[in-house]
């Protein structure tokens, strides 16, 4: 009887062990399970920051820099054509304010020239005879060099389809004054120290005009060398090629090989 007892209460107590055992044994395994899982997924959460992700993120960073750089190198273009740009209009000004200058300065040349000249070869009228001056010396007559002056003249003026000029026997005695004038007065210049201004001279000499020019040359030895150096500059040139003069006079004097060329227009 006693073991029936014991029995009875044994058998319940083996069959609730067998079942907390069974539900703590199939909850470690849910747990397992479920912990396995957790992992499994967070393993493909890295695979995905790790592979995906930064695929992603180099491509983007590559796009922008290259935006960048293509700005950049706009920009480089666009300054190195802005400062092309300003060193054309630098020099296209200063080559115009150089043009300027050198045009001002030939202007000034030209006027300057033209305004000696005038003092020369412009119709004036008769003045008073200059006072105190006296002839020195005795004149010689025309020369075969001063001919020969008046030949390579009339030479150049028909080149130019100008009719001849002619001689004048007082014009070239004036001419040889002044070649000596200036010879023995050691000076070169159409202003004359002892009788003035070539128009004065005249006057002086008592030579008539309506027009009158006056060219002076000194050390050619020769008649065509002398004609040949006057036509070489501009304003004596003028003076042998003016169609307004009808007479000439030559006077030279061979002390320093000066000579003298005067025009008139009766």
């Amino acid at each position: 009887m006693k073991n029936r007892w014991l029995i009875i209460l044994v058998v319940p107590l083996l069959i609730a062990l067998f079942f907390y055992g069974a539900t703590y044994i199939a909850n470690s395994i849910k747990e397992a399970a479920d912990s396995e899982k957790m992992v499994v997924s967070d393993h493909g959460i890295k695979n995905v920051i790790v592979k995906d992700m930064p695929a992603d993120i180099h491509s983007d960073i590559r796009f922008v820099k290259e935006k960048e750089e293509e700005r950049l190198r706009l920009e480089q273009e666009r300054l190195e054509q802005e400062r092309i740009k300003k060193e054309e209009e630098e020099r296209f000004r200063l080559e115009e304010a150089k043009r300027k200058e050198e045009e001002q300065k030939r202007a000034e040349a030209k006027k300057q020239e033209e305004e000696k000249q005038q003092e020369n070869e412009t119709t004036q009228e008769p003045e008073e005879p200059v006072k105190e001056t006296k002839q020195k010396w005795n004149y010689p007559g025309i020369s075969s060099f001063e001919r020969e002056v008046v030949k390579y003249t009339n030479i150049e003026r028909g080149k130019h389809g100008l009719p001849e000029l002619q001689i004048d026997s007082k014009l070239s005695e004036v001419a040889w004054y002044k070649s000596k004038d200036m010879v023995v007065n050691n000076y070169f210049d159409h202003q004359s120290p002892t009788y003035g201004s070539p128009f004065e001279m005249l006057t002086y000499f008592g030579v008539g005009y309506t027009a009158a020019a006056e060219n002076i040359a000194m050390g050619y030895r020769s008649a065509e060398g002398v004609v040949n150096g006057w036509m070489n500059s501009e304003g004596h040139r003028r003076n042998i090629l003016n169609g307004t003069y009808t007479h000439i006079g030559v006077g030279f004097v061979q002390d320093s090989y000066t000579s003298t060329q005067m025009f008139l227009r009766k």
